[in-house]
C-alpha cells in the first residue's frame, strides 16, 4: 500500500490521490411509468421507466458474490459489460489485507472501521465493517481501489461525551500492508454543550432524546460529532474533531418516542463552549381513535402509524406506531400536534387492507378520529413467455409502495401459468422471475391496483444474453459465483436497476438473459 502521511491539527491524516471514475459509469435518472400514457409521444414504458422508441440496454455491471469456500471477497463489482461484446471473461480481484492500530500518541482505540469502496455503482456501494480491538487493531480484506474509511470509537454506556468518528478519505489500496490510523489526542478534541426544550412557554426539558451533530472545518470538510442522550434537564455534550465550526444539530427520538427528528443550525459561544438552547416548539396533546373495517368489523391489536413532517417550529419529521386494544380503539393516546398521514396496517393474512387517511391533531378541543380499513382485492392473471406460451413456476412478487412498513406478496404461477393473490389497493413494484433454466429475463413493471379486483396478462420480455466465464486472478474458473446484473441507465434517483440474475456453473461459465422491449 502506498500512503503519504501529513501532519495537520496535531494529528496524522492519511492522504492519497483520487482515481476518477471511468466515463462509462454515467448515472441516468429515468422517469418512472405505470402506463404508456405516462411517457408521452414517441416513448415506451419499459421495466417501469420511460425510454425512447427502439431503446435497448447497451451495458450492464455485474456484482459478483463468490461462495464462502473461496479466498475472494464476498462482494466485488465488475467493469462495464457491453451487451454487443459477446463472450466475456470476468476476473475476480485478489483479496488485499491491510491491518494496523488506531491510535493517538499515547492511546490505542477500539471501535468499528467502515470501508466504502468508491469505484462502484452510485447508491449501490460496497461497504465493509470490521471491528477494531484496542490491543490488536483491525484487519480489513479489500480489493484494489479507492476507499473512504471512517473509524467510529466505542461509546460509553450512557453515550455521553463519547469520542467522535474520524474519516480517512480517498485512501488508495494497492497491496498488503500494515497501516496505523491516527486519532487526535484528547486535548485537541472540541467539547460543546447544549440544552433541548419542548417549548419556550412551559420551559419543559426534553430528556432521553438522541442528539448528533455535524460541523465544517476551515477547508469546508464535514466533521461529525459523537452522539449523546439528553438528561432530565435536557442537557447534552458532544465531542468534535479539532477545527469544528458552523454547527448543525439533529435531534432524534430515543427512549423518549415523542421527539420529532429535527435539524437546527445552532450558534456557538466559544467563551463557554456552549451551543444555543434548542426549542423544538412542541407540546403534547391527547386523542381518541376507533379502528374498524369498512363493514364495521372491530379490528383489535391492529398497528396504526402516525406520520407527519411539519412538527414543531422547524417542521420536524415524526413517526409513531401504536396498536389498538381488544375493542379496536386508541383511548387517550398522546401525540404531538401537526398534520398527519394515518395508516392502518391490518394483518397481512387478513381480509382488510392497508388504508391511509389524513387528519390534523391540535391542542384545542377533542381529537376524535374514526379510521376505516377497506377490504383487500383479488389480483390475478396469466404469465406468458415472449412467444405467448403459458409459463408455469414463474415467481411473482409485489411490493407495496409508499407505506410506513414493509408489505410484500408473492406466489408461483401454477401449471397453467395462472396466479392470484388477495392484496391491498395501492401502487406496486411487480417482478416476475422465470424458473431456473428457462432462457427468459427478469420482468419488472409498476402497477396501480384500485379498490376493485384486477386481472392482467403478463407477457415476458424478449431476451438478449450476457455470457462468459468468471475466473480467479490467475485464470482458474470459479463455480458457484452469484451474479447480479445492474443497468445504470434505467436507474431512478441514481439507484441502478437489477435486470438479471445468474450463478456460474462448474466451469465458471454463465449465461444470463437480460430484457429487451417486445416488438
Amino acid at each position: 500500500m502506498r500512503v503519504r502521511l501529513v501532519l495537520s491539527f496535531t494529528y496524522l491524516l492519511l492522504t492519497v490521490a483520487l482515481i476518477e471514475l471511468a466515463s462509462c459509469r454515467h448515472k441516468n435518472n429515468a422517469q418512472e411509468c405505470f402506463r404508456i400514457e405516462d411517457c408521452g409521444d414517441d416513448r415506451i414504458c419499459f421495466l417501469g421507466t420511460c425510454q425512447k422508441q427502439g431503446y435497448s440496454i447497451q451495458q450492464v455491471y455485474a456484482e459478483l458474490t463468490p461462495p464462502d469456500t473461496t479466498d475472494f471477497l464476498r462482494q466485488q463489482p465488475s467493469d462495464a459489460l457491453e451487451l454487443s461484446a459477446g463472450y466475456q471473461e470476468i476476473y475476480l480481484s485478489p483479496t488485499i489485507i491491510i491491518q494496523g492500530l488506531v491510535k493517538s500518541l499515547d492511546t490505542l482505540y477500539a471501535g468499528t472501521l467502515i470501508a466504502k469502496k468508491l469505484e462502484t455503482l452510485t447508491s449501490h456501494d460496497i461497504i465493509q465493517r470490521v471491528a477494531v480491538d484496542a490491543e490488536t487493531g483491525y484487519k480489513l480484506a479489500a480489493v484494489s481501489g479507492n476507499y473512504d474509511m471512517k473509524f467510529i470509537p466505542y461509546q460509553n454506556e450512557e453515550q455521553q461525551s463519547g469520542r467522535p468518528p474520524i474519516s480517512y478519505n480517498k485512501m488508495t489500496i494497492f497491496e498488503n500492508a500494515n497501516v496505523d490510523l491516527a486519532y487526535p489526542n484528547t486535548a485537541d478534541l472540541l467539547i460543546v454543550n447544549g440544552r433541548i426544550f419542548y417549548s419556550v412557554t412551559d420551559n419543559l426539558a426534553m430528556s432521553q432524546a438522541y442528539v448528533s451533530a455535524s460541523a465544517t472545518d476551515n477547508e469546508g470538510d464535514i466533521l461529525n460529532s459523537s452522539t449523546a442522550i439528553t438528561n432530565e434537564a435536557g442537557e447534552y455534550s458532544l465531542v468534535f474533531p479539532p477545527g469544528a465550526t458552523n454547527f448543525e444539530v439533529t435531534v432524534h427520538p430515543y427512549d423518549n418516542l415523542y421527539v420529532p427528528e429535527t435539524t437546527f443550525n445552532v450558534s456557538y459561544n466559544e467563551s463557554n463552549n456552549r451551543l444555543d438552547d434548542i426549542n423544538l416548539g412542541v407540546a403534547m396533546t391527547l386523542f381518541n381513535a376507533t379502528v374498524r373495517g369498512i363493514d364495521d368489523t372491530i379490528l383489535p391489536e391492529t398497528v396504526v402509524f402516525f406520520y407527519s413532517k411539519n412538527i414543531g417550529k422547524n417542521n420536524g419529521t415524526f413517526l409513531l406506531q401504536l396498536t389498538t386494544d381488544e375493542q379496536g380503539n386508541l383511548n387517550q393516546a398522546s401525540l404531538l400536534p401537526g398534520d398527519y398521514t394515518i395508516t392502518v396496517v391490518p394483518p397481512k393474512t387478513g381480509a382488510y387492507a392497508v388504508t391511509s387517511t389524513t387528519a390534523k391533531i391540535t391542542t384545542e378541543g377533542t381529537n376524535d378520529i374514526a379510521l376505516i380499513a377497506i377490504k383487500k382485492v383479488r389480483f390475478s392473471g396469466m404469465i406468458y413467455t415472449n412467444q405467448k406460451i403459458p409459463l408455469a413456476a414463474a415467481h411473482i412478487s409485489l411490493t407495496l409502495r409508499d407505506v410506513p412498513t414493509a408489505r410484500y406478496y408473492d406466489i408461483d404461477s401454477n401449471d397453467s401459468g395462472s396466479f392470484y393473490l388477495d392484496i391491498d389497493p395501492g401502487d406496486y413494484d411487480l417482478v416476475v422471475q422465470p424458473p431456473v433454466g428457462v432462457p427468459l429475463p427478469r420482468y419488472r413493471v409498476l402497477k396501480s391496483v384500485s379498490d376493485k379486483d384486477k386481472y392482467i396478462d403478463i407477457n415476458l420480455y424478449n431476451p438478449v444474453f450476457v455470457y462468459g466465464r468468471v475466473l480467479s486472478p490467475d485464470g482458474i474458473p470459479i463455480a458457484g459465483v452469484s451474479i447480479d446484473l445492474y443497468a445504470t441507465e434505467l436507474g431512478v434517483d441514481l439507484i441502478p436497476m437489477l435486470v438479471g440474475l445468474g450463478v456460474t456453473g462448474s466451469k465458471g461459465e454463465f449465461v444470463i438473459p437480460v430484457p429487451i422491449p417486445n416488438d
